[in-house]
């Protein structure tokens, strides 16, 4: 969203990116309707191969997970990539493909960049994602589930 807005603030021509959130059913049913010429989905990889499998024959671009690694060596601010790593590990619930999923830390600094990464993930606030406080939470809903 916040994309979208940039594009419409820099000066694009309204309808140069179109962004709609909808629910499942409604999802299905552009991703199968002809006008619509291009599909792109990042998520759960069970569910983008049955939307490219259902979308005839547009363009398609998948982003179906990652395997995001942090990488710490001698040379790093310790306090804060441990900092953004601990958030990079949690935010969304960690449910983006995006999030830190392996942190790799040269043994010369192991010890101590552990420490600090406790303590900056002992910090965050799980909770209702409602709450501004709260830094993890759960990111779906029943029928999303």
């Amino acid at each position: 969203m916040a994309f979208a807005k940039l594009i419409h603030e820099v000066g694009y021509p309204a309808g140069v990116v179109n962004i709609l959130m909808a629910d499942i059913p409604e999802a299905e049913l552009m991703v199968r309707d002809e006008r619509f010429k291009f599909f792109s989905f990042t998520g759960n990889p069970q569910i983008g191969w049955y939307l490219k499998n259902i979308c005839g024959k547009k363009k398609v671009a998948l982003e179906l997970g990652g395997n995001a690694a942090v990488i710490v060596d001698e040379s790093a601010n310790l306090m804060e990539t441990a900092n953004l790593t601990a958030i990079g590990a949690f935010l969304y619930a960690g449910q983006i493909c995006i999030s830190t999923q392996r942190t790799l830390v040269v043994e010369s600094v192991f010890e101590e960049f552990k420490s600090l990464l406790t303590s900056e993930i002992k910090k965050l606030k799980a909770g209702d994602p409602l709450n501004p406080e709260n830094s993890v939470g759960p990111i779906i809903d029943k029928t999303h589930l």
